[in-house]
C-alpha cells in the first residue's frame, strides 16, 4: 500500500489597504508552526490624500487597479478568498463606505473598513508575534497616513488602545508640536506613558525609515529595518536634517526612502513630537504589523 502524501497547508492572503500604500501578504499556515511567507507585493496609491474630505477619484482608480492585480496574484498562488482590510483612508472619508463597495465589486474581494479598535488589535497581534516576549509590557506606536494607533499591551493581550488623528498625509496648518497637543490629551499622555512599559515598539513605514536612518547615521550597516533601535535624541537629529537640508542633500542621507519623499519630513517631525509627549526615550522598530496580525488571527 502506497503512503498517502500529507495535505498541503492552507494558504491565506491579506491586503493592508492603507492611506499611503497597499501591501499584499500571502502565507501558508502549516499546523503547529508559524505562518510561512510565500509572497509580498506593494503598490503606492496614497488613497489617504483626500479632497475636501472625500476620496480622490484618480487615487481610487489607482487603488482599484493595484488591488485587482493583488487579487489575481493571490489566486495564482491558489488563494480564492483575499481578505482586504482598509484603515483610516476609508474610515475617515465621507464616501469611504461607497468607495469600499465599488472596490469590492470591481475586484471580487470584499473590502472591510476596520474600526480603530480592530486596527489596534490586529497590529498588536502582529507586533507581539514577531517581537514580543512573555510577560513583557509594550507600548506599540503605529503611525500611518491618516491615523496613529497607541496600543498598550502585556503578554500578548491589549490593555488599552487609542486612535489619534495624526498621520503623515494629513494636511494641517499647525506645527507638529501643536498638532500633537491638539490630538493627545494630558490624561491620555499619562495613560500611554512610556514610563510604565518595558519597551516602546514602533511600526509602519515612516517610523521604520526614521529608525533605520538613525541607526545608519550612528554607524550601523545593512538594509534590514526590523530590530533597529534608536534614542529620541538620534531620531530628533534625523528629523531635523530632513526638515532643514536641501532636497539633494536629504536624498543623499543613508536610508532615505524616495517613495516617502512627499511626506517623510512632516511625518518624522510629528512622530518625534508624539514620542516626546509620551516620554519616550528609546524605540525599537518592528516590521510586522497589521497584515501579519490579520494572518495570525486566522490561526486562532
Amino acid at each position: 500500500m502506497s503512503a498517502v502524501a500529507p495535505a498541503a497547508p492552507p494558504r491565506v492572503a491579506v491586503v493592508d489597504l492603507g492611506s499611503n500604500s497597499l501591501h499584499l501578504l500571502i502565507a501558508a499556515l502549516p499546523p503547529g508552526q508559524a505562518p510561512a511567507l510565500l509572497a509580498v507585493h506593494r503598490a503606492q496609491a496614497e488613497l489617504g490624500r483626500h479632497i475636501n474630505g472625500r476620496i480622490d477619484p484618480a487615487r481610487e482608480a489607482l487603488t482599484r487597479d493595484a488591488l485587482a492585480e493583488m487579487v489575481s496574484l493571490a489566486r495564482a498562488w491558489g488563494v480564492d478568498v483575499v481578505e482586504v482590510a482598509a484603515t483610516a483612508s476609508l474610515r475617515d472619508a465621507e464616501d469611504g463606505v461607497e468607495v469600499a463597495e465599488r472596490l469590492s465589486a470591481a475586484t471580487g474581494a470584499r473590502v472591510r473598513v476596520l474600526s480603530g479598535a480592530e486596527e489596534a488589535q490586529a497590529t498588536f497581534l502582529g507586533v507581539f508575534a514577531r517581537a514580543g516576549q512573555p510577560g513583557e509590557r509594550l507600548l506599540v506606536i503605529d503611525m500611518g497616513g491618516r491615523s496613529t494607533e497607541l496600543i498598550l499591551g502585556e503578554d500578548g493581550g491589549i490593555l488599552a488602545d487609542l486612535s489619534l488623528p495624526l498621520g503623515h498625509l494629513r494636511e494641517s496648518s499647525l506645527s507638529p508640536e501643536d498638532e500633537v497637543r491638539a490630538a493627545l490629551s494630558a490624561a491620555d499622555a499619562a495613560r500611554f506613558s512610556a514610563a510604565q512599559v518595558d519597551r516602546v515598539v514602533v511600526t509602519a513605514g515612516t517610523a521604520l525609515t526614521l529608525t533605520h536612518m538613525a541607526a545608519l547615521a550612528r554607524g550601523e550597516h545593512g538594509e534590514e529595518r526590523h530590530g533597529r533601535a534608536a534614542t529620541l535624541e538620534e531620531l530628533a537629529a534625523v528629523a531635523e536634517r530632513l526638515n532643514t537640508l536641501p532636497l539633494e542633500a536629504r536624498r543623499a542621507l543613508p536610508g532615505y526612502d524616495l517613495r516617502r519623499e512627499r511626506s517623510l519630513s512632516r511625518g518624522a517631525s510629528t512622530l518625534v513630537a508624539l514620542w516626546r509627549a509620551l516620554g519616550v526615550s528609546r524605540v525599537v522598530a518592528c516590521e510586522a504589523g497589521l497584515r501579519e496580525g490579520l494572518i495570525a488571527a486566522r490561526r486562532r
